[in-house]
């Protein structure tokens, strides 16, 4: 979702591995995909995109590292700036999350 013009965000719960791999797409297509340049890459890889992503590169939110258990919500946010693209994720309160899917209508994970 949209949050701001250019930033974007979405939620991923950790599941019961604490690592959770993701990368985006634009409208639902995959061949505009948006990624990391390096495979369960943290948030400062360089970014990628919008093209196919034929290495199947994803960026990695590991709850080990930050010593979340599973469950934990991570909110993650894409900025498309003018000049440069980044990404970054936190970890947030339930009810932040709850509420974004309830004013969203839900969410998708593949």
């Amino acid at each position: 979702d949209e949050i701001s013009p250019g930033t974007y965000a979405g939620y991923v719960v950790l599941g019961e591995t604490r690592m959770e791999q993701f990368s985006l797409v634009l409208e639902n297509n995959k061949d505009q995909a948006i990624y990391p340049v390096t495979s369960k890459a943290d948030e400062t890889a360089r970014i990628m995109g919008p093209h196919e992503n034929l290495d199947n590169q994803h960026w990695l939110i590991d709850g080990f590292r930050d010593r979340a258990p599973s469950g934990t919500v991570y909110q993650v946010r894409f900025e498309w700036g003018t000049a440069r693209k980044s990404i970054s994720w936190k970890a947030v309160e339930l009810g932040e999350y709850m509420r974004a899917m309830l004013e969203s209508g839900g969410y998708e994970h593949s």
